[in-house]
């Protein structure tokens, strides 16, 4: 998202804006993480009296609803990601006309992910390819196998 100027929303944003992307999204699931920490069937706490505290009754309810909230959230800026790519490389849409990349991002997000950074990867100027060179037999001579 940031080396495409998006915001952590997959929102079009200058370039300032665009820095602090990867630090917003970072700090997010490592909030999400850290609150996850506390086990929704651990005993309550309870005081002297016997009565529950409120923090255990708050943090075992709340911790369902954050990661809901986070799960909708990372669909969304997939999805808002995707379209973004496509409306900047005029890719037409070529199955489910209108909801493609909702329908991408909500049953294959692992490859929607891979595909969006095959895409995009030439746009790192520190881009340094990961794949073979095509003609293996360049390779193969080179090491001196044949």
């Amino acid at each position: 998202m940031q080396r495409l100027g998006l915001s952590c929303m997959a929102n079009p944003v200058p370039e300032e804006k665009a820095k602090r992307t990867f630090i917003t999204v970072f700090f997010i699931f490592l909030s999400q993480n850290l609150f996850s920490f506390y086990p929704v069937g651990a005993p309550p706490i309870v005081d002297e009296e016997g009565n529950f505290q409120m923090i255990t009754i708050f943090l075992a309810t709340l911790q369902p609803f954050i990661s809901i909230l986070l799960l909708i959230w990372c669909i969304l800026a997939l999805t808002k990601t995707r379209a973004h790519v496509r409306a900047n490389d005029n890719i037409p849409e070529e199955q489910c006309h209108g909801c493609e990349d909702l329908c991408c991002a909500l049953f294959c997000s692992c490859c929607t992910v891979a595909q969006l950074d095959r895409h995009t990867e030439e746009m790192d100027p520190d881009h340094r390819p990961v794949m073979p060179p095509s003609n293996t037999s360049a390779v193969i001579e080179a090491v001196g196998i044949v």
